[in-house]
């Protein structure tokens, strides 16, 4: 009698799937527990999980090779973002109802001002999160993916924006005087928040690419003497973009 062989599993694989996965998850959860708790154990947590992400998980990933670049912007950013949210809490208890009812505004704020900062510091925050492990340094520099950093990065800013923006509704209500936002509103507030979140995951990592590989000879049109520029310095390059060769790095 034979016996059918099994498939065998490639368990390192899983493994890494499911570290790849957690510390994706993490690298959002000072945002997380800022927007789902408030006081002072909630700041600080997400302050230490923001030092968490930084030095031991997108580090480990580094360590392990499975990342070109460390420490990654948006880390940086809420090191400093949530770093300057536990300060305050810990620096003004007295304070604590003011610091809740605009931490979240703070929070969201703050990231729109250290995407922006870091942009303009050359750190473009796709750069590094989305593009940067599947393309080399040289690669990485060509118009189409820059285009596509730009687009996504604008994105970001737009997104976190509009999560202040609703934020700021219960807040402004709290500072009438004898006023007090009922938690239907807080909840509200909330929720749109968490899904202005969702939605900005969503595009970046699904909707916006699955339009610009369906787009991508369109896009390149736009740019047709910078890609030109860039292939005539680059003649070795491997890097395709779109389907028609004049559009190849290395002009085959």
């Amino acid at each position: 009698l034979s016996v059918e062989e099994t498939p065998s599993v490639d368990t390192n694989t899983t493994n890494e799937i499911i570290i790849h996965f957690f510390i994706q998850v993490m690298g959002w959860s000072p945002l997380v527990l800022t927007l789902a708790g408030d006081g002072l154990f909630a700041y600080t947590s997400a302050f230490f999980a923001a030092c968490a992400n930084i030095l031991c998980f997108t580090l480990l990933w580094y360590l392990m090779g499975k990342t070109k670049s460390w420490p990654k912007t948006l880390d940086i950013i809420f090191i400093f973002v949530n770093g300057t949210l536990a300060m305050l809490t810990w620096s003004f208890p007295d304070s604590m109802a003011t610091i809740n009812s605009f931490s979240d505004t703070m929070v969201s704020g703050g990231l729109v001002v250290g995407i922006i900062l870091a942009w303009l510091l050359g750190f473009p925050l796709v750069k590094d999160h989305m593009v940067a492990d599947s393309v080399d340094e040289e690669g990485i520099e060509h118009p189409i993916l820059k285009h596509f950093i730009r687009r996504l990065t604008a994105m970001w800013i737009g997104v976190f924006s509009v999560m202040a923006l609703i934020a700021l509704v219960p807040a402004v209500i709290n500072l009438q005087e004898g006023v007090v936002v009922s938690d239907t509103v807080e909840i509200v507030c909330v929720g749109l928040e968490f899904i202005a979140l969702a939605l900005g995951l969503l595009i970046s990592h699904w909707l916006y690419p699955v339009y610009f590989d369906k787009h991508q000879d369109e896009i390149a049109a736009k740019y047709k003497e910078e890609i030109d520029i860039w292939t005539t310095e680059h003649p070795d390059h491997e890097l395709l973009i779109g389907d028609d060769s004049s559009h190849t790095a290395s002009g085959g």
